[in-house]
């Protein structure tokens, strides 16, 4: 699948909820909860199977669950099972705020599951249960635990860093992998559907790397950037992790994005801030055969823009919340 840029798509980022069990302020504007997996329209495990088949006919290699929350989901491990076990998958990751990770991570690794993300914006109770709406930071550090346990090395650890909200705590973030081996990831605060972004709120990656610098000595090392890759590494002297940097405002990289999305419903997004397209729930539902899904998937990549809008722009005019996207 190569756009008419010239860009090769083998990344799919598949939603399987738009539930989530937490509401994180920059996420769900209004403490939205999204529609959950007794949703009608939400994707059964049997049609998650078929999209992913469909994609990786096409190229597809590398597929990240996400949601909402994809623990929620009672079917997971299924999900995961079925993913890992389609030929041309190489890689199988997922994305959680780590509430039910402890009980999981073991059970996702034997299931298939080789990467993972876990959400976390403070290490403070009080601040954690503020962003999220929930008191349960406990719960995530020690799915953290266990997903270590578990043989998740590097564990990523993705941190949304916001002006007055939560940069004061980016040393001790740092910190987390001083003697594990955990990649913490500070991404820029992005703009979503009222969920109150601004100029002020952010905080550039220039701007976060200096802080760090004046503590640790920070080592830039070889990024992803030709496989698609969009985070900015750094090894930090006498630590076994690293962290890098998500710079979608600062330093945008669509020039060489490889990703593909379908939300909860079955819709494919070409981009994070495009317009939900083509909706493959229904066309499989219709009786689409999997050569005419493959016509659907390459037409809407067709219209894939060559980048995304300006971030005061998708301010005004994004059209969907965080959680109904899947990240």
């Amino acid at each position: 699948m190569i756009d008419r840029f010239g860009r090769r798509h083998v990344y799919l980022r598949l939603a399987i909820t738009d539930y989530c069990n937490l509401s994180c302020t920059y996420c769900k504007p209004g403490g939205a909860t999204g529609s959950g997996s007794k949703r009608a329209s939400m994707m059964s495990a049997g049609t998650i199977e078929r999209l992913v088949r469909v994609c990786a006919g096409l190229g597809v290699k590398k597929v990240r669950i996400t949601g909402g929350e994809p623990t929620v989901r009672p079917d997971l491990l299924e999900i995961a099972r079925r993913i890992a076990g389609i030929p041309g998958i190489e890689t199988l990751a997922l994305t959680t705020n780590g509430v039910h990770l402890a009980g999981l991570a073991a059970p996702l690794r034997k299931a298939g599951l080789e990467k993972l993300n876990v959400s976390l914006d403070s290490l403070r109770p009080e601040r954690f249960k503020a962003i999220t709406g929930s008191d349960r930071l406990e719960a995530v550090l020690l799915g953290i635990d266990a997903a270590l346990a578990a043989g998740f090395a590097p564990l990523k650890v993705n941190v949304v860093v916001m002006r007055g909200v939560n940069d004061d705590e980016i040393l001790e973030f740092v910190a987390l992998g001083r003697h594990r081996a955990i990649n913490v990831r500070f991404i820029e605060y992005m703009p979503f559907r009222e969920n109150g972004w601004s100029r002020e709120g952010l905080v550039p990656y220039e701007e976060m790397l200096a802080r760090i610098s004046r503590k640790y000595p920070a080592e830039p090392i070889g990024s992803g950037e030709r496989t698609g890759g969009v985070a900015k590494d750094f090894a930090i002297e006498g630590h076994l992790g690293r962290v890098s940097f998500i710079t979608p405002i600062s330093d945008t990289f669509c020039e060489r994005c490889n990703r593909l999305r379908i939300t909860a419903d079955g819709r494919l997004k070409t981009c994070l801030f495009a317009p939900a397209g083509v909706d493959l729930a229904a066309a499989m539902e219709g009786g689409s055969t999997e050569e005419e899904l493959s016509l659907l998937i390459r037409s809407t990549l067709e219209q894939k823009p060559e980048r995304h809008p300006e971030a005061e722009d998708l301010r005004d005019h994004q059209d969907q919340p965080m959680n109904t996207i899947g990240g």
